[in-house]
C-alpha cells in the first residue's frame, strides 16, 4: 500500500514537472527574462485588476488609519508564454516573482501591508494570459473630515499603482467588475453605504522625467453610527443639564445644596468634553460633540453667575433689612425714654384708661403686631428681586436649552451636506 502511494505521488509530481518544463526551458536557454516587461519596446502592458473585500476593521479617528483584508487579483498577458505543450492552464500556490514577470503593483496609502504567503494563486494559459491572486492585509491612511463629528460620513480610499513603471510602460484599469465582498462589510462604529472603484491619472515632473502613472482608486464611503453616541455622550450630558435647571427651584437660601449641584455638574460636563477631545485626532476647528459640550457647560456656568448675583443682592438686602431693623430699634428706644414730669402728668390727665389696660392685652397686641411683621417680611422675600430673577432663569434658560438641542440635531442630522 505504501509503494502505491510513493509512485502515485511521483507520478504526480511528473506530469507536474512536466506542465512547468517549458517555463524552466524558457529560463535555461535565455529566452525569458523575467526583469524585462511584456511587450518591452512596443507599446504598454495592461493590467486588469480586480478587490475582493474580505473585511474592514476598525476605523481609527487618532490614526487617521482603517483596516482592511482583501484578495488583490490582476490579469495581463504575456507572449513570451505562449506554448502549445500543455492545453491547460498551469496553476501553482508559490510566489510567481522567483520565475514570471509580475506587475509589483503597489498601495500607495498603506503604511503597513502584511501578504499571506499561503494564499498566493497562480494560473497561466496556454496563449499567454496570467491570473495572479493574493491575500493582503493592509493599514491604510485615511484622510477624515471631522467637522460634523460625531453625524458625519467618511470616505476611506485603497490607492494602488506601479512604482517602477509608468504610463508609458503600462496601463492599469478595472475589471468589470472592479470591487467584490464575499459578505455585507461591517465595522465597528460604521455603516458602510456604498463601495466603489475610481481611475486616474496622476503625476509630475521630476526634473526631465516624467512620472506619469495610473491609480486604480476603491473608495468605502461609511457612516458613523450616531445611536452609539447618544447613548455614550449625548444622554447623560443632556441628563447633567437637566440637573443643573433644577438648581433654578432650590431656595437660594440653601447655599450648599444648590452650589454642590451647579459644581458637580460643572465638573462631569469639563470631564466628559476632555474625554471627548482625546478620543479624536487634534484638529485645528470645533467639532459638533464639542461644540455640543462647550454649550452645556455655558449654560452651567451662567447658572453659576446667576447664583453669584443672586447672593449679592441677597448680602445687599439682608443688609438693608439689618439697617432698617437697627434704626427700628433705636427709635423704639427712644420711644421708651421717659418723658419729663410735665409731660408724662399731661399724659395722665389726657389719658388716664391707659393705665388701667391689662397686660395681657398689650402681649395680644404684640403678637399680633409680630404675626404681620412676620407675614409682611414673607411677603416680602417672595417677592424680593433675587427671587424673581430665579423664576424667570426656570423659563428663559429652559426655553433657550430646548431651543439649542432641536436646533442643533435638525440642523446637523438633516441640513449638513456631506
Amino acid at each position: 500500500m505504501i509503494a502505491i502511494s510513493c509512485v502515485f505521488v511521483l507520478v504526480l509530481h511528473e506530469i507536474s514537472a512536466k506542465d512547468f518544463h517549458f517555463i524552466d526551458q524558457l529560463l535555461k536557454y535565455g529566452r525569458y527574462d523575467k526583469r524585462v516587461r511584456p511587450l518591452a519596446g512596443q507599446h504598454p502592458v495592461n493590467i486588469t485588476s480586480q478587490i475582493t473585500i474580505t473585511s474592514l476593521a476598525a476605523i481609527n479617528e487618532q490614526t487617521f488609519t482603517f483596516k482592511a483584508e482583501f484578495y488583490f487579483r490582476h490579469w495581463w498577458n504575456d507572449p513570451r508564454l505562449v506554448q502549445n505543450v500543455t492545453s491547460e492552464p498551469l496553476t501553482s500556490n508559490t510566489p510567481p516573482e522567483d520565475l514570471l514577470w509580475t506587475p509589483g503593483l503597489s498601495l500607495v496609502n498603506a503604511h503597513d501591508v502584511q501578504t499571506m504567503a499561503t494564499a498566493v494563486r497562480t494560473i497561466i494559459s496556454s496563449n499567454g494570459d496570467i491570473y495572479l491572486s493574493r491575500r493582503f492585509e493592509a493599514v491604510c491612511t485615511c484622510t477624515m473630515d471631522l467637522k460634523y463629528y460625531p453625524m458625519d460620513t467618511q470616505v476611506c480610499p485603497i490607492k494602488i499603482e506601479s512604482y517602477a513603471f509608468t504610463r508609458k510602460d503600462m496601463r492599469l484599469f478595472w475589471h468589470a467588475t472592479p470591487v467584490v465582498s464575499l459578505s455585507p462589510i461591517e465595522t465597528s462604529g460604521y455603516t458602510v453605504e456604498k463601495m466603489y472603484a475610481t481611475r486616474q491619472n496622476a503625476g509630475q515632473m521630476i526634473g526631465d522625467v516624467d512620472e506619469a502613472y495610473d491609480n486604480l482608486i476603491v473608495k468605502f464611503k461609511v457612516k458613523r453610527t450616531f445611536l452609539y453616541f447618544v447613548y455614550r455622550i449625548y444622554s447623560p450630558t443632556i441628563l447633567l443639564l437637566v440637573f443643573n435647571l433644577g438648581s433654578y427651584w432650590i431656595p437660594a437660601s440653601a447655599v450648599p445644596a444648590r452650589v454642590t449641584l451647579i459644581v458637580t455638574t460643572f465638573l462631569a460636563s469639563t470631564f466628559i468634553l476632555q474625554s471627548v477631545s482625546e478620543q479624536t485626532v487634534k484638529v485645528p476647528y470645533t467639532t459638533p460633540m464639542q461644540l455640543f459640550l462647550l454649550v452645556n457647560i455655558v449654560f452651567i456656568v451662567f447658572a453659576i453667575v446667576e447664583y453669584v448675583v443672586i447672593l449679592y443682592f441677597m448680602m445687599e438686602e439682608k443688609k438693608k433689612k439689618r439697617e432698617k431693623k437697627e434704626r427700628k430699634a433705636l427709635f423704639t428706644k427712644l420711644k421708651q425714654i421717659k418723658p419729663t414730669i410735665m409731660g408724662q402728668n399731661k399724659a395722665e390727665k389726657t389719658n388716664p384708661v391707659m393705665e388701667d389696660k391689662p397686660k395681657t392685652d398689650l402681649k395680644d397686641e404684640e403678637g399680633t403686631k409680630r404675626s404681620v411683621d412676620d407675614k409682611e417680611q414673607e411677603k416680602e422675600e417672595n417677592f424680593s428681586f433675587y427671587n424673581k430673577v430665579d423664576i424667570g432663569a426656570r423659563v428663559i434658560v429652559t426655553f433657550l436649552y430646548v431651543v439649542f438641542c432641536c436646533t442643533y440635531f435638525i440642523y446637523y442630522l438633516y441640513f449638513t451636506d456631506q
